[in-house]
């Protein structure tokens, strides 16, 4: 229930920014809990990127560049160059805060202003979920829309190949900012 609850708060201070579900939001998190509720509050009501916090000035330029989303997410207690990028580029900063004595993955959201949202409310199946990247083996890496629909078709097809149960616990061992790690949220 405080997941659910984390979820949709998250959806809806998005939603009272302006950033509804056919915006994207890129999020750059070192890994834990905070960083996994983010994932999916933001899924439910928008279209999540994941950068790896490790990424460099230009790094952060290039992709920030490229993928043009309506604002990034930031951890309050962090350093990333990721603020000044997105500070050139015109990209509002939103930055997750936490509270000493909360419980892992709860945080608040600030730095928003208040705007219009043209499309709010939860996620649809026909929805981008988040934007992945391929592993470059070929060529230049590129960017995969993943649905949804799809999301949970690949999410029940573990679940239902590994026989995984309510009783059972599991341990996601790689980073939100890798594809493996998004479809083990």
């Amino acid at each position: 229930a405080g997941l659910i609850r984390q979820m949709t708060d998250v959806r809806e201070t998005l939603n009272s920014w302006g950033i509804g579900r056919e915006d994207r939001v890129a999020v750059i998190l070192t890994d834990g809990p905070e960083a996994t509720v983010a994932f999916l509050g933001v899924t439910s009501g928008a279209i999540y990127i994941a950068l790896n916090p490790a990424y460099t000035h230009g790094e952060f330029e290039a992709y920030l560049t490229l993928l043009r989303p309506k604002a990034i997410i930031v951890s309050a207690a962090e350093e990333t160059p990721a603020r000044e990028v997105a500070e050139n580029l015109g990209i509002p900063t939103i930055e997750l805060v936490v509270e000493e004595g909360d419980p892992a993955g709860h945080f608040v959201l600030t730095g928003g202003s208040h705007s219009f949202c043209s499309l709010p409310g939860p996620s649809q199946a026909d929805d981008v979920a988040l934007l992945s990247f391929t592993s470059a083996t070929t060529e230049l890496s590129k960017i995969v829309p993943v649905r949804h629909r799809h999301w949970l078709i690949a999410a029940w097809d573990r679940v239902r190949r590994l026989e995984i149960t309510p009783e059972d616990c599991a341990l996601n061992p790689m980073p939100l900012f890798h594809g493996h790690g998004q479809f083990l949220a």
